[in-house]
């Protein structure tokens, strides 16, 4: 068996409060006659899961870009952002696709350009610290991966051209038309009375896995 990383998308419901898998998911399940799995700590349920995707997410060109600019950046540990731009366009449609919901709703607000500079500054001291000194921590180490994830997103919205571009970017890779049987499972869930007024969104997530 070759490994290597494998990608695909998956859709998912996000609701506002956890559900309790035996008195509320299953008789879901029941009702629309198609079994999902629970919810995920994140008040998540999964409804299509990357294999039933995975022959047709391959089927397009800027997927396939998708791929090896991510499996690029992954396997040679890439870092240099100015150098690899055009790469990290595709990292950074990893990060947006993540983010999409809080970044769109304004509960991830962009900082100003000197705080992204400060953070800037910080992570580096923070990677010295960490990787070439004798003088880590896991309290270090929990700020600079803390700050690199600020930093991740902030690179995408800080910018509202580059926010639009990585936007439109992510909608061509992410958006995978649904075979009519599953249009009509997905509605079924969608206007179940259980879960009506509980959904906070839903959609195609990236997915990428080392296997």
């Amino acid at each position: 068996m070759v490994h290597g990383n494998y990608y695909s998308v998956e859709y998912y419901i996000y609701l506002s409060k956890p559900l309790d898998y035996f008195d509320d998911i299953l008789p879901i399940c029941s009702d629309i006659r198609y079994l999902f799995e629970g919810m995920y700590s994140n008040n998540g349920l999964k409804i299509f899961d990357y294999q039933k995707f995975s022959s047709r997410f391959l089927k397009s060109d800027v997927r396939g870009e998708y791929i090896k600019s991510c499996d690029k950046i992954s396997y040679e540990n890439l870092k240099d952002r100015v150098k690899y731009a055009e790469l990290f366009k595709y990292f950074d449609v990893k990060i947006y696709n993540k983010n999409k919901y809080d970044i769109e709703s304004g509960i991830i607000k962009k900082i100003d350009i000197e705080e992204f500079y400060k953070l800037e500054k910080r992570f580096r001291e923070l990677y010295i610290i960490t990787y070439t000194s004798n003088d880590y921590s896991q309290e270090l180490y929990k700020e600079m991966n803390e700050i690199s994830k600020i930093l991740d997103i902030q690179r995408i919205i800080i910018d509202d051209k580059y926010h639009e571009e990585i936007k439109m970017l992510e909608s061509q890779i992410v958006d995978i038309e649904l075979l009519d049987d599953e249009k009509e499972m997905l509605n079924k869930i969608l206007n179940h009375p259980k879960l009506k007024g509980l959904i906070v969104k839903h959609g195609f997530e990236l997915f990428c896995e080392y296997m």
